[in-house]
């Protein structure tokens, strides 16, 4: 029998977590709250897990109204 080299298939070094995306987007907002729907949007756009994505979908659904009640008071 042949030696059959195995494949790498380790995940775990595989891009980053869903925590550090969200832990950078967390710190993208607090850098510039003015643009938080922007970053968010963003994110949604390019995240990859469809978890994630779906929070975050809801989260800006329900962050809307707060940011526009916002520029209306400035």
């Amino acid at each position: 029998m042949k030696n059959i080299s195995r494949k790498n298939d380790d995940f775990q070094n595989f891009g980053e977590t869903a925590a550090e995306r969200i832990n950078k987007l967390t710190a993208a907002i607090k850098a510039a709250p003015m643009d938080a729907l922007r970053l968010i949007s963003a994110a949604i756009t390019s995240e990859t897990d469809s978890a994630v994505k779906n929070w975050l979908i809801r989260f800006r659904e329900a962050f809307e109204p707060l940011a526009k009640a916002e520029v209306v008071n400035v």
